[in-house]
């Protein structure tokens, strides 16, 4: 199936004819979508938490809207921006970071709308955030340049960035531009043992010295972008890998590894329910992503979405 079809809509889309498994996951989905505990954050956060837990939330709708293709988790999403969009006018980004996270989220958002914009409130959308998204670029030598930054997540959202500006525009420096970023990390990424590595830095130079391997707080929006590149048709890094990555992070009991290669722990339950990590779940052959969330899910009370959003994709 082609990307564009596993983001079309379901017009007539049945939960009925979901797997007994997805029926549950989508049930828990939308009792925590009801509870509305992520709206204040686009309602009044600050660029960071929009670029963080906002677009956390968007990509965990939409990777619920990939597998089901059901109209009302797409509606979800376009309430969810339109409460940033009422503000949009005095809404102030106030890193360079948070930059490149919130140009991915309207990014990504915009092509999503784009490939359902037979639904006229879906092609209005991708217009106005796809207009958005190419006002967070900055013009050099006459080319527009995606935000970018020098540490690992923001540099990889910005690989979605001109990934989904070139799907929607056709301007081939964007396609140029998501090779060079992505080029970039691939020369600094370490493969060790079956699972892939990489710095918090983005990229290492003489003035930007290494970070180290990149705390999984950070990595977990990282995985994010590499898996919905993966899903629409641009391959980066191995999933499988990916599926390692995870695997060192996360444990049924709550904690997470500090560092990506599983070293050093934190208290972080609130963490890993309101994390994605289960975005990897379609590619783990050992069910063991799926394993540990469910676990997870079952000891603690969870209000977020991720973790639902992300086990519809067990099938």
């Amino acid at each position: 199936m082609t990307p564009s079809l596993l983001f079309k809509v379901e017009l007539d889309f049945d939960p009925g004819l979901l797997t007994p498994s997805q029926q549950l996951w989508y049930a828990r989905l939308w009792t925590n979508i009801n509870k509305y505990t992520e709206d204040s954050v686009m309602k009044t956060g600050n660029s960071s938490g929009v670029g963080f837990t906002g677009k956390h939330h968007v990509v965990a709708l939409i990777e619920a809207f990939r597998v089901t293709h059901d109209i009302t988790l797409l509606l979800q999403v376009l309430r969810y921006m339109k409460l940033l969009r009422n503000r949009i006018s005095t809404f102030v980004i106030e890193t360079d970071k948070d930059r490149a996270f919130i140009a991915s989220m309207y990014a990504l958002a915009a092509w999503v709308f784009h490939i359902n914009r037979e639904v006229d409130v879906f092609g209005e959308a991708a217009d106005f955030w796809a207009s958005e998204a190419l006002k967070l670029c900055r013009v050099t030598n006459g080319t527009l340049v995606v935000p970018s930054d020098n540490l690992a997540h923001p540099h990889v959202a910005s690989i979605e960035t001109a990934y989904f500006l070139w799907k929607l525009t056709g301007v081939q420096q964007f396609l140029t531009q998501a090779d060079s970023l992505f080029g970039v990390f691939n020369n600094e990424a370490k493969y060790i043992n079956g699972a892939l590595f990489w710095d918090q830095r983005m990229p290492i130079t003489t003035g930007k010295l290494s970070l180290g391997w990149q705390e999984s707080t950070y990595a977990r929006y990282t995985i994010a972008s590499f898996v919905t590149l993966w899903h629409v048709g641009y391959e980066t890094v191995p999933m499988r890998e990916l599926v390692e990555v995870v695997l060192r992070i996360i444990h049924e009991h709550g904690s997470l590894t500090k560092l990506m290669d599983g070293t050093g722990f934190e208290s972080a339950t609130v963490k890993q329910g309101s994390s994605l990590f289960g975005i990897v779940i379609p590619f783990d052959d050992s069910d063991e992503v799926a394993r540990r969330n469910d676990v997870f899910y079952n000891k603690n009370v969870c209000s977020t979405i991720h973790i639902p959003a992300s086990m519809l994709g067990t099938g």
